[in-house]
């Protein structure tokens, strides 16, 4: 028994410092119609991309999911800033990650006046020892009302 409290306690901490490797803020430019999701990086960790060139190899991407409403539609697909591409020696790919922070934009088209848009952000974030997957659920309120 004892050794699955230590496990679930191991699991616990390793989530607790995923947090604080990346820090998400998520906002809305108003007169773009975009969310934007500001990722700040912690020296000496890396984010990947959402957009890998090798997607099915490797580390996960970084991806965004919404969930449905009525009160709005995406448009297109996420837009990100271009990444650092570097060969991995570890995961013997060419890999697209960011290091300190970066930006990611979805266009939407809203339907209302107000809305809420939420989703989850399912990320990985590495060192030089280790990678630790995370799924960070996110809302945001938007008001277009002057």
């Amino acid at each position: 028994m004892t050794k699955y409290i230590y496990i679930l306690i191991l699991f616990k901490s390793i989530n607790l410092n995923a947090q604080k490797q990346i820090k998400w803020d998520i906002g809305f430019k108003k007169n773009e119609n975009l969310i934007v999701f500001k990722a700040t990086i912690l020296d000496g960790w890396h984010l990947y991309a959402a957009y890998l060139p090798n997607p099915n190899q490797g580390p996960l991407p970084t991806l965004f999911t919404f969930n449905k409403s009525k009160k709005f539609i995406l448009k297109d697909s996420i837009v990100q800033q271009p990444p650092i591409i570097e060969y991995d020696k570890n995961f013997g790919v060419e890999l697209a990650f960011y290091e300190k922070k970066s930006i990611f934009f979805q266009k939407i088209e809203a339907f209302k006046k107000k809305i809420k848009i939420s989703g989850n952000i399912n990320y990985m974030t590495c060192n030089e020892t280790m990678c630790i997957p995370y799924d960070l659920p996110f809302e945001i309120k938007i008001n277009q009302q002057d």
